[in-house]
């Protein structure tokens, strides 16, 4: 294959990625969601059977913008990584610092080479920069903990308040299109590092 045509095809490649973005954008923007405003709680899924969220203090009621969420890893739920229930992807924060403290049960992690686990009463810093997963370290039973971001953030505590309204939406996080998923990362200045690297250009400007 000639340069030329190669340069042709990662054109058309680039193109189906920017309107998928575009779409993708649009979407989010315009769909019709479930309104949590007067409820305690946030589910992921109709069933109840999923995650729940409960935003504990708003960035807006801070001095620093820093906001946290209380998280409720219901046993036997799905991960985005088929080996890891009740994760979300693999993910780095360009500018926050990550908080995690553990209520009851446990929580498994993964923070660049290192991993561990966390009980109640323990808590985690994963800094700026540092590429994590949170997971629920034993499947029988359910994992509460809180997360909190300092400072909050291009989307403070609406990115977790977005991620359950599409689960809602779509009845569970599993039946949302990945590119969703995506959007919603890069909304809040978050990298999915699952996402290879040179798609990284076409999600940030669609």
């Amino acid at each position: 294959m000639g340069l030329g045509a190669a340069a042709g095809q990662l054109l058309v490649i680039g193109l189906i990625l920017g309107a998928g973005g575009l779409y993708t954008r649009h979407h989010v923007a315009t769909l019709q969601r479930a309104d949590h405003s007067l409820l305690p709680y946030m589910e992921d899924s109709k069933a109840g059977n999923g995650t729940r969220y409960r935003v504990l203090t708003r960035a807006a009621d801070t001095p620093d913008g820093s906001y946290s969420v209380e998280v409720l890893c219901r046993a036997a739920v799905a991960g985005f990584s088929s080996e890891l229930p009740c994760s979300l992807p693999g993910h780095v924060h360009r500018s926050q610092d990550e908080r995690v403290a553990v209520a009851a049960g446990r929580l498994g992690w993964i923070k660049g080479a290192q991993r561990g686990l966390l009980q109640a009463g323990d808590t985690l810093l994963v800094e700026r920069g540092a590429p994590h997963i949170l997971f629920n370290a034993d499947n029988r039973s359910d994992v509460l903990y809180s997360i909190s971001h300092s400072p909050g953030g291009l989307l403070g505590e609406a990115f977790f308040e977005g991620l359950a309204g599409l689960g809602w939406d779509y009845a569970s996080l599993d039946r949302i299109h990945p590119l969703q998923v995506l959007v919603l990362y890069d909304a809040a200045d978050t990298l999915m590092t699952d996402l290879p690297s040179f798609l990284q250009p076409a999600v940030k400007h669609a």
